[in-house]
């Protein structure tokens, strides 16, 4: 059994260095180590796949282990006693391989931080992230006490005070076994999530985050894979003072049309977008001229968030910026 592989990895790093595992990687630095790390994978198939697989490695091995084996007596007899601290132990291991009771944890406060340490959320995570995971670890060294659970998702965030930006992220799990993460880094807001499904429609929480960082550039990795929702429609400025209407045109470029008003002062925008990615625009009128203006336009979720970065655009306190529900 691979598990049962995984296991000795976990004693022969203990009983070399009198230390456990430390966030599923080997405390042990000598010429085995090698070995251990291949036993402790956490892809069950990326380990030795039997005793004797392993056993025909560790022969190779002057030091140590290799003067154990030329004596497959006491060989046996060291295996006899890994697998019985195995079976004492294989409650624990069990545990530490199922997807945690999310409903349990919340109810009984327990640290998010824990949930992260669980083999198989962390297994998911870094499949997930890729060379992204360690950052987000890093957007995570302080993970704030409130937590929030709803219609089976355990929601939290966490955040790094940086030199020069602060690092956040966000993270929640699902019941069944699906996890999302959202980080801030380098002026995109990134969102990943394991469920196609999940790009379309994020949980609740998740989404409240991605929408309290309208101004940052939302980035959705993987949505390029997945058929993209169509974004072109009227939308309503949630006062009622303003709508923007986004249309494709024959090049697959898109174009936009609004109207907004103060008092008796209005302003109208009409004309092509640049497009920055998937879910940002920028619309630019007079470019290249003393007055020229800017407004970006970030699609999301049925919504568009709409700020003015430089100029105005119609008379005297005329403004698109603001939340618009299509």
């Amino acid at each position: 059994m691979t598990s049962d592989i995984y296991s000795i990895g976990v004693m022969m790093n203990e009983l070399l260095t009198g230390e456990i595992l430390a966030e599923h990687k080997a405390t042990y630095k000598g010429k085995l180590l090698p070995v251990i790390n291949r036993c402790i994978q956490i892809d069950y198939n990326k380990r030795f796949q039997s005793v004797q697989e392993l056993q025909n490695v560790l022969s190779t091995y002057e030091k140590t282990w290799g003067i154990l084996l030329r004596n497959k007596k006491k060989f046996l007899a060291g295996c006899v006693g890994i697998l019985v601290i195995l079976v004492l132990s294989a409650g624990y291991i069990k545990n530490r391989m199922q997807w945690p009771n999310l409903e349990q944890a919340y109810f009984e406060e327990i640290s998010p931080r824990e949930l992260l340490e669980n083999a198989k959320v962390d297994y998911k995570l870094q499949k997930l992230l890729g060379v992204k995971y360690d950052y987000v670890k890093e957007c995570l060294y302080m993970i704030d006490t409130e937590v929030q659970f709803s219609d089976g998702v355990y929601y939290f965030e966490g955040q790094m005070p940086g030199l020069y930006n602060f690092m956040e992220a966000a993270i929640s799990l699902s019941e069944n076994e699906e996890i999302e993460c959202a980080f801030l880094e380098d002026g995109k807001c990134n969102y990943y999530a394991s469920d196609d499904a999940l790009y379309d429609s994020p949980s609740y929480w998740m989404k409240n985050w991605l929408s309290s960082y309208e101004d940052y550039t939302i980035q959705f990795h993987d949505k390029s894979e997945n058929e993209s929702s169509d974004i072109t429609g009227s939308y309503i400025r949630e006062d009622s003072s303003a709508y923007i209407t986004l249309q494709e045109t024959e090049e697959g470029k898109y174009s936009v049309k609004g109207t907004a008003t103060w008092g008796t002062n209005t302003g109208e925008i009409e004309g092509e977008l640049e497009q920055i990615n998937s879910q940002q625009f920028l619309y630019i009128e007079f470019p290249g001229e003393e007055y020229q203006s800017e407004l970006k336009i970030v699609v999301y979720d049925d919504k568009l968030f709409v700020e003015t970065l430089q100029g105005q655009f119609g008379g005297l306190n005329v403004t698109f910026d603001g939340t618009y529900k299509k």
